[in-house]
């Protein structure tokens, strides 16, 4: 999961390295910023699953979500929802290759991308 993360790290950057060399008017490469949410989403679902076969040391199915051993398995959880709300907003909001007009799925200012 950390690797795919890492990885994730470089794709980030690309986008505003890019746009700060002005390609695509100022606005960088249209994919890298999906490409790195996927990966980290990927690397949170990998997260998951290797806490669901690997329990951390000090956490117990026996207690709640909450008790303070079950914490970090309980804030990966929270970030692998909250990664799968990004990988839904940038798939919606992506200018697919670049074009003009956008050919992003449904406007930036819908609710759903809000």
């Amino acid at each position: 999961g950390a690797r795919l993360k890492l990885l994730a790290a470089l794709f980030f950057n690309i986008q505003p390295m890019t746009g700060v060399a002005g390609i695509n008017n100022g606005a960088g490469v249209w994919w890298s910023n999906l490409v790195g949410i996927l990966l980290f989403h990927l690397g949170n679902l990998v997260s998951c699953l290797d806490f669901f076969l690997h329990p951390p040391p000090g956490s117990d199915k026996s207690h709640s979500w909450l008790a303070h051993g079950n914490l970090p398995i309980t804030g990966m959880w929270i970030y692998q929802v909250a990664t799968w709300l990004l990988v839904l907003g940038n798939l919606l909001a992506c200018n697919w290759w670049a074009e003009s007009p956008t050919a992003q799925w449904v406007p930036t200012t819908h609710w759903l991308v809000v």
